[in-house]
């Protein structure tokens, strides 16, 4: 019942916080949608004609670029519990100060010098918390990742470990304790029924609504993160993205400073991630292209374009 009343509760906020961003949004005429996909488009070869050069981005970065902007392709939806459960360790990793951590550890300890993807989480966690069943996929089942956890935590080994202060390893742990039994939650009554309700939001006709459907995208966002410490509303949209729903985007800085632009707005702080959000949404169909597109072609170009 609490739970229910807090939903809804969310939900009136987010309702009351699209007015201003749509009366925004309304004022923008036909030229400046022209100029801005114009701009994008810059963007976009710039990001491929460089990935193809080869020596300037992230392995991880080049791969990215060639496939989800050059090719137009989607990440395949997870196929199991454990590796959605993966994905979703990923995705509440990809905190930058967080992600930027884990690429140390990565490099040093095992020649990597690449952001970390997916499975590496895997091998960085076995190393991280000092137990080896991390890189067997039977133990990312939510059950037995549950169980795991609190085995390493009654025994201690991982603070012995000293590579992350003792404020990022708790982070970390927290996100650990608290993921596995929400997805247990999202998924109680199957993967497939889980992606459906997920396609359900997407693909529902907004009759050209797209505010109402940004309201719609960020709330279940907002809602799958509550019970997950330290994880909100941009991580969750992550998850979705990188799960593909290419309906989501991140709301990180480089985006959030996109979409300032996009409004001619001087401090990207003047947005809020939610209005940030829309303006995404609201872009990405203006210039016939998907939320995740947009995502990948802006996120690799506010990485490396000085």
């Amino acid at each position: 019942m609490l739970f229910n009343l807090i939903l809804i509760h969310l939900k009136n906020i987010i309702l009351k916080k699209t007015e201003p961003i749509k009366n925004l949004l309304n004022q923008i005429n036909e030229e400046r949608i022209e100029q801005i996909k114009r701009e994008v488009q810059q963007k976009e070869s710039w990001v491929i004609n460089i990935a193809l050069d080869g020596s300037r981005f992230d392995t991880t970065h080049i791969e990215m670029v060639l496939d989800f902007i050059r090719d137009n392709k989607t990440p395949k939806r997870p196929e199991t519990l454990n590796k959605l459960m993966v994905q979703l360790i990923s995705s509440a990793f990809s905190y930058n100060r967080i992600r930027k951590q884990l690429r140390k550890i990565n490099r040093e300890k095992f020649n990597d010098d690449n952001y970390p993807i997916r499975e590496d989480h895997e091998k960085i966690l076995a190393y991280l918390l000092n137990e080896e069943r991390f890189k067997n996929e039977d133990y990312w089942y939510p059950e037995k990742l549950e169980f795991l956890i609190k085995e390493i935590e009654n025994k201690g080994q991982y603070k012995e470990i000293g590579e992350l202060t003792d404020y990022w390893l708790e982070h970390i742990m927290w996100i650990l304790r608290t993921a596995p039994a929400k997805l247990l939650e999202l998924t109680n009554q199957g993967l497939t029924d889980f992606y459906d309700k997920v396609d359900g939001i997407c693909n529902k006709d907004y009759r050209k609504d797209y505010y109402k459907k940004s309201e719609e995208l960020w709330g279940f966002a907002t809602e799958i993160s509550i019970g997950i410490k330290n994880v909100g509303s941009n991580l969750m949209c992550d998850f979705l993205k990188e799960s593909g729903f290419t309906d989501y985007a991140k709301m990180d800085i480089h985006m959030i400073r996109s979409m300032s632009e996009v409004l001619n707005v001087n401090n990207c702080s003047e947005l809020t991630d939610f209005e940030s959000f829309v303006v995404a949404q609201w872009l990405a169909d203006k210039i016939k292209i998907t939320p995740f597109k947009l995502d990948k072609i802006l996120y690799v170009y506010g990485v490396y374009h000085n």
